[in-house]
């Protein structure tokens, strides 16, 4: 079991906790629960990474509880290939005076192909509110994973009936 937090959502006055549970461990496939909770203050789109056009929330009169819970999934068909996969249901609740309390469902895929030791090519696509289609997405990167180090850059595409929105990737950690 793991038990953590997203210390960016803290910088933003977001307080969260993870846990994640490996329920098989095979050398061809893993999955693994993983069970989050996310605390949006009043007004959270002001101090937000994510702007309001991005995510859609906006909570001016209430606090939000977000609680995504996802299963998620590695197959090693071969050794030089891994695909990723989880399925997500996110639970939105609030006093429900800014919105109805709801959850929305979302999937996504990750191909990873190890090129040497500690360096992966990964294509990314999901989509994020599978019955009402909110937006899809596709994009590709690179990775280091270096002992304690890892890094992740890359570039994708947020697909929405409206266009689409291009963004970079980029992303920094390290392993305690």
């Amino acid at each position: 079991m793991q038990l953590g937090l997203q210390p960016t959502y803290y910088l933003h006055r977001a307080p969260n906790l993870e846990a994640k549970v490996s329920i098989l461990k095979r050398a061809e496939l893993q999955l693994a629960l993983r069970q989050s909770v996310i605390v949006l203050f009043r007004n959270a789109q002001d101090r937000m990474i994510t702007p309001v056009y991005a995510s859609r929330l906006t909570n001016p009169n209430s606090n939000v509880v977000l609680a995504p819970a996802s299963l998620h999934a590695t197959w090693r068909p071969f050794s030089f290939l891994l695909v990723h996969g989880s399925a997500t249901v996110l639970p939105m609740l609030s006093n429900e005076k800014d919105f109805e309390n709801r959850a929305v469902g979302g999937l996504s895929a990750m191909v990873e192909l190890p090129v040497v030791r500690g360096h992966s090519l990964l294509l990314h696509g999901g989509e994020v509110g599978l019955w009402d289609h909110d937006f899809a997405y596709l994009g590709a990167s690179y990775r280091l994973n270096y002992a304690w180090f890892m890094m992740q850059l890359g570039f994708a595409y947020r697909l929405r009936p409206e266009g689409a929105q291009g963004s970079p990737l980029l992303s920094v950690g390290a392993y305690l």
